[in-house]
């Protein structure tokens, strides 16, 4: 009876985790593809090379101020929408650099690694191409586009010259303190 209940439990957590897991994938498709005709999206993804290049879809709701509004709603809404993949990428970026560090670096690093990317993706989103845009009855959409290799760069940069602003820091700091160290009199 007992090993029925363990077994069943197993069973249950199992079943629990596949569908939060297909929940998960299902909820991620559907933002994907949210507002977005799929003659649209094929459209886009015909223009983009997801290998080498980040993109995003905007979408706006034509309304009364006309098609050229909506369309400028649609491009803030796909850098916003490119700003938050820009993040992404800049993270798995930042955890590649940190990655063969020692613990004690990475206390050192870790906690300034989200502003950093912040940082990159508020520079980077300004490097985005509008690749296309297109209208139907009652939306607006615009893909934008950048090179996954221009963020790569500049996150090495942004992270390079912040670990040598904090190297001089140090040294300056040591420098101010060691100076002001009363100097040991020697006796004879």
């Amino acid at each position: 009876m007992k090993n029925n209940k363990f077994i069943l439990q197993i069973l249950l957590l199992g079943l629990l985790g596949g569908c939060t897991t297909f929940e998960a994938i299902s909820q991620k498709a559907s933002t994907l593809t949210s507002s977005i005709p799929r003659e649209v999206e094929n459209e886009a993804l015909g223009k983009v090379n997801t290998e080498t290049q980040l993109y995003s879809i905007g979408s706006a709701t034509i309304t009364d101020s006309g098609l050229h509004y909506s369309t400028s709603k649609a491009l803030d809404n796909s850098r916003e929408k490119l700003k938050v993949e820009i993040e992404k990428e800049a993270n798995l970026i930042f955890k590649s650099f940190t990655l063969e560090m020692d613990s004690h670096r990475k206390k050192i690093f870790s906690p300034i690694i989200p502003d950093l990317i912040l940082f990159i993706a508020q520079n980077q989103i300004s490097n985005a191409v509008e690749s296309g845009d297109w209208n139907d009855e009652d939306k607006s959409y615009v893909l934008l586009t950048i090179e996954r290799e221009n963020i790569r760069k500049y996150s090495e940069e942004v992270f390079s010259n912040y670990v040598s602003e904090l190297i001089k820091k140090l040294e300056t700091s040591v420098k101010v303190k060691s100076n002001s160290l009363p100097l040991p009199i020697k006796t004879l």
